[in-house]
């Protein structure tokens, strides 16, 4: 009786048709989004889940919530699982960033450059290594092109007197200058 999918990796775009009879569900990990009728995100890294919400409402389901206590968003709330600690945490973005992805942009605002690293290895061919940790934690807002995600991490990375070395056509290394 219910709609869904199973998202194994990666991000999607999900636009769902109003049916409040067939609740229309998306399982990320141990995360469940249950949705009415809405557009919505949904994208996993290897440390968090993210569902960020452009219209309608949707609910998040996670594990350690206390009972009957789901996330609930509305427009342009972002919900953040992260995997690692278990904890979740509901965040406010421009709901005109929500599917920049799908136009090749990557807005950003106050993520740290691992975050963002995270956001670009899918875009990128080959493998991402940061092998400095405090750019690592240094903070970033901006729009960056997903066209080039070499070019991207350039723009990113230069103003923190770091550097991107590219190895091979298949590596890339950031590190201090």
């Amino acid at each position: 009786s219910g709609r869904g999918v199973k998202l194994l990796a990666g991000r999607a775009w999900f636009d769902v048709a109003k049916d409040a009879k067939r609740p229309f569900h998306v399982k990320v990990a141990d995360v469940t989004v249950t949705v009415i009728g809405t557009k919505f995100d949904v994208g996993m890294t290897e440390r968090s889940i993210d569902v960020r919400l452009a219209e309608g409402a949707v609910r998040a389901d996670y594990p350690g919530q206390a009972a009957r206590d789901s996330t609930l968003l509305r427009p342009g709330g972002h919900f953040r699982f992260d995997r690692s600690a278990i904890r979740a945490e509901v965040l406010t973005v421009p709901v005109e960033s929500i599917d920049a992805w799908r136009r090749g942009k990557l807005l950003i605002e106050g993520a740290t450059v691992a975050q963002i690293v995270a956001q670009l290895r899918p875009y990128y061919s080959g493998a991402i290594i940061v092998a400095d940790q405090k750019i690592a934690q240094r903070n970033v807002t901006g729009a960056f092109d997903l066209s080039d995600p070499a070019a991207a991490l350039r723009v990113i990375i230069e103003p923190h007197n770091g550097k991107v070395r590219q190895i091979t056509p298949w590596l890339l290394i950031v590190s201090a200058s």
